[in-house]
């Protein structure tokens, strides 16, 4: 185990610690994974103790080992935490993903099949749910309630070389 995954185990772990020393996440994910398809990782999202997000894989390499891969949670995958915390459906969820990258009632319609009207009966949902009135100020909820905690002190997102976002734990390591 390397010294970076040992932080991240640290981060996820219980009080009172878990089996053998592992969050109960990682036995969680090794016993999927033990059941997943040959080949194909078994994923899940964790949080940590200090409340931020991690991605957690887990490959069955030979025997009865399980391989663990835990880093920083993707937008992607945020994404989708973020707007199933809401209750929305599957549909409002392609809905608010599509306002979320700037796109019109129009431009959903056309990607999703749907009538302008059924957009924005879908919008209507969207906005009971999340507390809002307008697709402005819907982008503007998920990114503050959501995005803007992760910026730094400044306003400046702490990215790595790729562009990727640092966690706290990451950059204090």
């Amino acid at each position: 185990m390397t010294p970076t995954a040992q932080r991240w185990l640290d981060e996820l772990q219980e009080d009172p610690p878990g089996r053998r020393g592992l969050p109960n996440a990682v036995r969680a994910l090794a016993n999927h994974a033990s059941s997943a398809l040959a080949g194909s990782p078994a994923r899940s999202l964790a949080r940590t103790r200090g409340g931020r997000w991690v991605s957690l894989h887990g490959w069955v390499m030979d025997g009865p080992l399980t391989a663990v891969a835990i880093g920083p949670a993707g937008v992607k995958e945020l994404m989708a935490v973020i707007l199933h915390a809401y209750n929305l459906t599957a549909r409002e969820r392609d809905v608010t993903q599509h306002v979320l990258r700037g796109r019109t009632t129009g431009q959903i319609a056309h990607a999703l099949g749907l009538s302008p009207y059924t957009v924005q009966d879908h919008l209507q949902a969207i906005f009971r749910k999340v507390g809002v009135g307008s697709c402005r100020e819907l982008m503007s909820t998920i990114f503050t309630r959501h995005y803007l905690p992760r910026l730094g002190p400044d306003g400046v997102p702490p990215l790595s070389t790729d562009g990727r976002m640092y966690e706290e734990s990451a950059r204090t390591a």
